[in-house]
């Protein structure tokens, strides 16, 4: 399953280890048909899965996918609009257990900019790594990519900027 936390999302493909898209959607439908919105304002904002806080701690979730899913490799485009952290889940088993890359926009305050990967485990979470070398700019489009192979994730130190 492959979960967002606020931000502008533009074509998330997901891909099996065989190569086989098992999700892929571009939302110029202008519909979030196959999406489940667990919290938070989601809409289409021309052709961007695009996402406003609801006034949680958590803000705003929404989800796609199985999680049934065992090896495959994320691959999307994000921007962080409002300054607002955003995040990638995957490897969701339930409300209590998954990992996320948590994107951390900022100046500097609260431990920002900050590229996070988090595991969940019972609700609690725990950082497995992070990295401060790459500072994230907010409206600024970048390309990143996850791969989760067995027991092996891999998540990016810095994220590509995407050139328009």
């Amino acid at each position: 399953m492959v979960d967002f936390l606020l931000t502008f999302v533009t074509i998330p493909e997901v891909w099996a280890e065989q190569g086989d898209i098992l999700i892929s959607d571009n939302f110029n439908d202008g519909n979030l048909d196959g999406w489940t919105i667990q919290s938070g304002n989601w809409y289409i904002n021309n052709g961007n899965l695009a996402g406003s806080q609801s006034g949680t701690m958590l803000g705003g979730r929404i989800n796609t996918g199985n999680s049934q899913w065992d090896n495959y490799q994320i691959d999307l485009d994000i921007n962080g609009f409002q300054g607002i952290d955003g995040g990638v889940g995957f490897r969701y088993e339930n409300n209590g257990n998954w990992y996320e890359l948590n994107l951390r926009y900022g100046t500097g305050i609260a431990n920002t900019p900050e590229l996070a990967l988090w595991k969940f485990q019972n609700g609690i979470p725990a950082k497995i790594a992070n990295t401060h070398s790459f500072p994230l700019i907010n409206d600024r489009w970048y390309h990143t990519k996850i791969e989760v192979q067995n027991e092996n994730i891999k998540v990016p130190k810095t994220f590509k900027r995407r050139v328009d």
